[in-house]
């Protein structure tokens, strides 16, 4: 963030004191310890503005963009500070950059939008495609336990039939063994009987 900003970390930290100070308020982790968005960056970029391009003390500077963050117009105290604000060329020069801010950060945050629309709309495709999947497996499902159940009950049909025909196979195989039998069992004479 210090990088990003073109000042060092300690630097940094003073002006997050100062700007707390003022009232401003930072995201803080379990820790206690800053967490920066970009709308951070944008007021520590027109504090450091602000400072440098007026001679003004990092506290009046800081005082009077926490007063513009929070919508409160506050009047400097030193009469030279009253002047400088009253020129136009500086109002205008600090809008600009402000707006110009701003537009970056609503920029930045569309195409964050657009993104994740873009995201949302592929991870909608990809759930479609596969709840198609899905129910294309499930339907070949069903159709292999239909298939099963009816190859299934054409097995037992054909199984009864064929036991049936074994029983009477065996009925007639009885008879015969009977007769083989009874037919040892007649005398030589009494066989063309």
């Amino acid at each position: 963030m210090a990088e990003q900003l073109g000042i060092q970390s300690s630097t940094l930290r003073k002006y997050a004191d100062v700007l707390e100070k003022e009232g401003y308020t930072f995201i803080k982790n379990e820790r206690e310890h800053r967490k920066y968005r970009e709308s951070d960056v944008m007021v520590f970029r027109k504090v450091i503005n602000l400072k440098n391009d007026t001679d003004m003390t990092l506290e009046n500077a800081t005082k009077q963009i926490v007063s513009w963050h929070q919508g409160v117009e506050v009047l400097p105290l030193e009469r030279h500070e009253i002047e400088r604000y009253e020129e136009p060329d500086f109002n205008a020069t600090t809008l600009q950059t402000m707006l110009q801010d701003q537009n970056e950060v609503i920029e930045k945050q569309n195409e964050l939008l657009q993104e994740l629309n873009k995201r949302l709309v592929e991870q909608d495709q990809r759930f479609a495609q596969r709840e198609s999947e899905l129910l294309s497996a499930i339907q070949t499902i069903q159709e292999s336990q239909t298939l099963i159940a009816t190859n299934t009950s054409e097995d037992v049909a054909k199984n009864q039939g064929r036991d049936e025909m074994l029983m009477q196979t065996i009925r007639e195989f009885q008879e015969v063994k009977k007769m083989i039998a009874a037919n040892k069992d007649k005398k030589w004479y009494e066989f063309w009987k």
